[in-house]
C-alpha cells in the first residue's frame, strides 16, 4: 500500500480519537473540564501504555479527585520496562530532553 503523508495524518488522527480519546473520555468523567494540558498529556499516556494501563492508573485515580499535578507526577510511574527503569522512558513521561516536552512538563504547563 502507498500512502500519502496527508492520508497518514489522517488515519492517525482518527485511531487516536477512536482507540484512545474516546476510551479515556468514557473512564475519565468530564473530561472536556479538565486542564487540556492535563488531557494531552493522558492521551500520550494512553498511547503508551494502553488505555486500560491509563484508565486503571493511579494518576487517573488522582485526577478524579481534582488532584492534577498529583495526577502528573503518579503518570512519571510508567517508566520501565521488561522491570527495568528505563532513561529514555524516564525523559519521556518527567521533563523530557533538549528534543521533546516530556509528559509530565507538559502535562503541570497548563494547570
Amino acid at each position: 500500500m502507498v500512502e500519502t503523508e496527508a492520508g497518514c495524518d489522517k488515519r492517525l488522527a482518527v485511531k487516536l480519537v477512536n482507540d484512545y480519546r474516546t476510551p479515556l473520555v468514557k473512564c475519565t468523567g468530564d473530561w472536556e473540564r479538565r486542564p487540556i494540558s492535563w488531557r494531552a498529556a493522558m492521551l500520550s499516556l494512553s498511547w503508551n501504555i494502553g488505555t486500560s494501563g491509563a484508565c486503571n492508573s493511579t494518576a487517573l485515580k488522582l485526577a478524579k479527585v481534582g488532584k492534577y499535578r498529583e495526577s502528573c507526577e503518579a503518570a512519571t510511574a510508567w517508566n520501565k520496562a521488561g522491570g527495568k527503569v528505563l532513561r529514555g522512558l524516564v525523559l519521556r513521561r518527567e521533563m523530557g530532553d533538549e528534543k521533546r516536552i516530556g509528559e509530565a512538563e507538559l502535562c503541570v504547563s497548563g494547570l
